[in-house]
């Protein structure tokens, strides 16, 4: 008998590494997977969750997100809404820089929309100066 801290039972794994899904079970302890696949119903877990008719699978990678564009990673740096929908990394920034900025040396109308982009979030970023942006 396996004692896990989490036993996920029921669901359709999918695994990340392109082998076709299959329905099973899966076990974890310490935060570590260790069993994957169809247990013989004698195994213990201080949580159990029945994911009939759902997907077991690692963290999705969401390289189109725009939670730099929109400011969401600013507003809302735990990115629940992104984490509700087995989001665990986004990828930002492609395609566009916000800073810093040196003021006159860029097109005018780019510092216009950066600066207006700016007023609609609560974050304070000072497009100046690159350490300020990392430390906040």
């Amino acid at each position: 008998m396996a004692g896990y801290s989490y036993l996920i039972k029921n669901g359709t794994i999918i695994d990340g590494s392109g082998l076709p899904m299959v329905k099973g079970d899966l076990g974890i302890s310490g935060g570590i997977i260790k069993h994957i696949g169809a247990l013989k119903g004698s195994e213990t877990a201080t949580r159990v969750i029945d994911a009939t008719g759902k997907y077991i699978m690692p963290g999705v990678i969401d390289i189109t997100n725009h939670s730099d564009t929109h400011w969401t990673i600013f507003n809302f740096p735990s990115q629940e809404s992104m984490l509700a929908q087995g989001i665990t990394t986004g990828l930002g920034g492609l395609g566009s820089l916000f800073g810093p900025a040196i003021r006159g040396a860029v097109n005018p109308a780019l510092e216009t929309w950066l600066e207006e982009l700016l007023k609609s979030s609560t974050a304070q970023i000072n497009l100046d100066d690159f350490a300020e942006m990392t430390t906040g």
